[in-house]
């Protein structure tokens, strides 16, 4: 079961470097999230929770480059608590895209973003929870303190129903959040300015004094240019919590698959050894997804509000500095939002959802959209 003495050595440094570079790179994304004040945000606790969780992964990577030359004495133990932090890292992920969806239907439903950390505390304590009952038969119960009496020995499938249901919850974390993925996917490709260009032109916010064509087609474009920066910052994270899953995937759930299909095949031992290599390297891709994620909206140092307050076509305030009046055109009359009759039936849509969601794929008159 067990290599010459050289592979092992090499093995168990290989194994000490993964450790090493992931506690580094994760911990010191950690310290910044806590050093700068713009990126302590409810909103950035579960990439900051995914960095803990890794960082905390790629430790036990230390006590595994151990174990293959040293015999462990708590296996159940150390397994255990590592297949309840893979777990929850999973459960995280789909976290971290849930929330980017939701806070993208916010920006376009003209809803400011929560800033609940209530909310945010019981999102972690349930994934947490989660992680542990649904790991409790898995991880804790089953086998004793000793190696011979262990469960999860490299290579050897001691309780083929633990791995299966090991593989099931991963299984179904990741497809949950490819699920919000293709959601969020969908909900960004009906936010572009073109499906929208007849509702900008049935309501947009001016200035009183402003009256020339010149500057309502001014006003037009600053709104279509709100409108392609939103939509492109919003495709950059899709595509990079895409690539994210894509790799989780790759690294994570061949060894469980292989652990599942065992009793069909006789794989050797370096297959096991390097899928489990393979496992314990993904923590050290969570810092460039983390890092790319927060280039993604500005940077580091850039303005919290910036991506994350809602997007209203057309809402600039008045000259007098008041609240800014809507011109309402139907085909019959024309109002201002502040010189709508008592008791009208008339009322707008001024955010980006709204009117997706009014509109359908063709289009449809301005008078539409006015109920």
């Amino acid at each position: 079961m067990h290599l010459n003495g050289t592979t092992l050595t090499v093995e168990s440094w290989f194994t000490a470097c993964i450790a090493g570079v992931g506690i580094l790179t994760n911990i010191l994304l950690l310290l910044t999230f806590c050093c700068l004040k713009n990126l302590r945000r409810p909103m950035n606790a579960f990439l900051l929770h995914q960095c803990l969780l890794d960082g905390i992964r790629s430790a036990y990577c230390i006590p595994f480059s151990v174990v293959s030359v040293y015999r462990p004495t708590i296996c159940s133990a150390l397994a255990g608590t590592y297949i309840v932090l893979v777990t929850c890292a999973s459960f995280n992920l789909l976290a971290i895209v849930m929330n980017e969806a939701y806070s993208f239907s916010d920006i376009t439903l003209g809803v400011n973003a929560s800033q609940n950390c209530c909310c945010v505390w019981f999102a972690l304590v349930v994934i947490w929870f989660a992680a542990i009952i649904t790991n409790l038969g898995v991880a804790f119960m089953p086998g004793g303190r000793s190696i011979e009496q262990c469960r999860f020995t490299m290579g050897v499938t001691n309780n083929y129903v633990l791995h299966v249901v090991w593989l099931l919850l991963e299984a179904m974390a990741i497809l949950m959040t490819i699920a919000f993925l293709c959601q969020l996917a969908k909900d960004i490709s009906k936010c572009n300015y073109y499906r929208l260009s007849t509702l900008v032109r049935a309501t947009v916010s001016i200035d009183p004094s402003v009256r020339t064509n010149s500057q309502r087609r001014q006003s037009v474009m600053v709104d279509k240019r709100n409108v392609r920066d939103t939509v492109k910052m919003m495709t950059y994270k899709l595509r990079v919590l895409s690539a994210y899953t894509v790799l989780f995937v790759i690294a994570c759930l061949p060894l469980l698959t292989l652990y599942a299909i065992e009793p069909l095949v006789n794989a050797p031992q370096l297959v096991y050894k390097f899928l489990s290599i393979l496992a314990w390297s993904q923590p050290l891709i969570t810092p460039f997804a983390v890092y790319s994620l927060i280039k993604g909206a500005g940077g580091f140092f850039a303005d919290p509000n910036e991506f994350s307050g809602p997007l209203l076509l057309g809402q600039r305030p008045s000259s007098d500095g008041g609240l800014p009046q809507v011109r309402i055109e139907t085909s019959s009359s024309q109002y201002l939002s502040a010189e709508l009759p008592s008791g009208s039936r008339y009322d707008f849509f001024p955010s980006i959802s709204a009117a997706a969601s009014a509109t359908s794929s063709r289009g449809r008159r301005a008078s539409a959209f006015i109920v």
